[in-house]
């Protein structure tokens, strides 16, 4: 039996040895424990008189594991190393490395370890949120991430084990990624963290009522260019910017004068009073018989919206088919505008 002066002594001469395996901060016990695990397996080998001796067991340790992601809890990166006592030290800087390879938008750290059992990553699509959670078995974990998540839109997207009593000295494996579900639910998920603003533009034809609007984008220059380029394609006179904003709702009337279109818009949080404040604009200068409305349109993530995709503008064959579309609906538009009462 050691006496706790000769053990420690055992822990100060091992620190060197230990530390080269990158395991500086191992714990006072882990450190003893890898000493006497090495000190057995030398003194078996004294006893065959051959340092090169094959043992007849090989000492059993657990896996260990480590969950990394971005600070907006989407990019991740996992790393489960086997062996050594000091591995469990390894696998944190390369779960790191492993959710930086994904390329986030945030820094990485880790979020979840794991030892001798299983963990599981949850991910709610609809709602843009991650969860995880560990257990003994997977079953667990996998019950635990999924109740922690919350939702019935969460599914287990990503699971780490890590058993007890490996018998193997591997170096580890890893991965990394975002976690799945459409762009739109992964850029809301950023964006409610960020609390970005989500433009929208609304654009109309000089002689007569025909507007186009955007998508809904982080930039109101490219909602703007989104709703002249839709205009445009009519090729039925020139285009102008009737109105842009930004997380709230707005309104386009419109009245027939002198053979061209005079427009009034309003924006306001509730659609109907977007559309009041509108029409009144237009009923103050030309009678409310004279207004004609399009219906409201929001953007925000207050309004359940998610940005639109990156414009990418479209091939000669979409090009046709849109032009071919608003020409028909254009018609229909003029008939309507020809029929309106013009006022002198």
């Amino acid at each position: 039996m050691r006496n706790p002066l000769h053990l420690l002594l055992l822990l100060l001469s091992t620190t060197l040895t230990v530390s080269t395996l990158g395991a500086n901060s191992l714990s006072q016990g882990d450190r003893i424990n890898l000493y006497l695990e090495q000190e057995r397996l030398n003194e078996w080998k004294a006893q065959q008189g051959s340092a090169n001796a094959i043992p007849p067991y090989q000492p059993t340790y657990n896996y260990y594991g480590a969950l990394a992601m971005d600070e907006y809890g989407m990019a991740y990166g996992a790393w489960v190393a086997t062996g050594a006592i000091a591995h469990q030290f390894s696998t944190k800087p390369k779960a790191i490395a492993e959710c930086e390879a994904a390329k986030p938008f945030g820094k990485c750290s880790i979020v979840a370890t794991v030892s001798g059992g299983a963990l599981a990553l949850a991910w709610d699509a609809r709602n843009g949120r991650s969860a995880w959670a560990t257990a003994e078995t997977m079953e667990d974990a996998e019950q635990n991430a999924l109740r922690t998540c919350g939702s019935s839109s969460c599914s287990i997207v990503y699971w780490i084990t890590a058993p007890r009593g490996s018998v193997t000295r591997g170096a580890g494996t890893g991965g990394h990624g975002w976690l799945p579900g459409n762009d739109e639910a992964l850029i809301t998920a950023m964006l409610q963290r960020q609390q970005v603003k989500l433009y929208r533009a609304q654009a109309g034809l000089e002689k007569f009522s025909f507007t186009s609007r955007s998508g809904i984008y982080t930039s109101p220059k490219e909602a703007e260019r989104v709703a002249m380029d839709a205009c445009r394609t009519v090729q039925q006179g020139s285009c102008r910017i009737l109105q842009t904003f930004a997380d709230t709702c707005g309104v386009v009337t419109y009245a027939k004068v002198k053979g061209k279109v005079q427009y009034f818009v309003a924006t306001d949080a509730d659609a109907k009073q977007a559309k009041n404040k509108a029409m009144q604009q237009c009923a103050d200068k030309w009678g409310i018989n004279s207004c004609y409305f399009y219906p409201a349109v929001c953007t925000g993530l207050a309004y359940g919206y998610s940005p639109s995709l990156p414009y990418e503008g479209l091939t000669e064959n979409e090009k046709a088919q849109a032009f071919e579309s608003a020409s028909k609906g254009l018609k229909e538009w003029q008939k309507t505008i020809e029929a309106m009462p013009t006022k002198p």
